[in-house]
């Protein structure tokens, strides 16, 4: 897995703070579909088009305080079968850790993990989920990731990011991950 887009996954949420909504009833991404939250947008292509490579689909919920609770997935690429997928998500986060400004990060800014990653299942594929907060000196993101290998041995990220209350991101991820199917 490339450290360096890992990296890139586990902070597009920040490229998201100024991106508009489409609409849709679900998201058909690159191997993937889910469906969108309740009360919650599709981001246009156009608006996608304009982060890529970094998001593959962008999902968007109210906004508060100047920032849209999101949910976006990128999509990493292939990996070798053998690829031991919790190594993967710990070595991007140290990378992050040591050095955000070469993830896009403005200067200063930390990322902490808040708990333990967790193994777990998407859409019947082993995956890692974790929790992290990145402090941007601005804003304090709060993000919920889950990284898998889908049945063709592509992997995704899928991150969801909040500003203070988690309780809509938390619903949101967990109604898109309960619609997860891989094509």
């Amino acid at each position: 897995m490339n450290i360096a887009r890992l990296g890139i996954a586990l902070l597009a949420a920040l490229a998201l703070l100024a991106v508009g909504c489409g609409s849709d009833d679900a998201v058909d991404g690159a191997g993937y579909t889910y469906d969108i939250p309740g009360g919650w947008e599709g981001a246009s292509e156009d608006e996608i088009d304009e982060l890529a490579p970094i998001a593959d689909t962008i999902t968007i919920g109210e906004e508060r305080d100047g920032f849209a609770t999101n949910i976006n997935v990128i999509a990493v690429g292939a990996v070798p079968p053998d690829t031991d997928l919790a190594a993967e998500v710990d070595r991007g986060i140290r990378a992050l850790q040591q050095q955000p400004g070469l993830f896009g990060l403005p200067a200063g800014s930390t990322v902490e993990v808040t708990g333990e990653p967790t193994e777990t299942t998407l859409a019947g594929e082993d995956a890692i989920e974790l929790e992290f907060t990145t402090d941007t000196g601005s804003q304090a993101l709060l993000q919920r990731q889950v990284s898998a290998v889908g049945p063709d041995g592509d992997a995704f990220t899928i991150t969801a990011t909040s500003i203070g209350d988690t309780a809509d991101r938390d619903a949101a991820m967990d109604e898109a991950l309960g619609s997860w199917a891989w094509d």
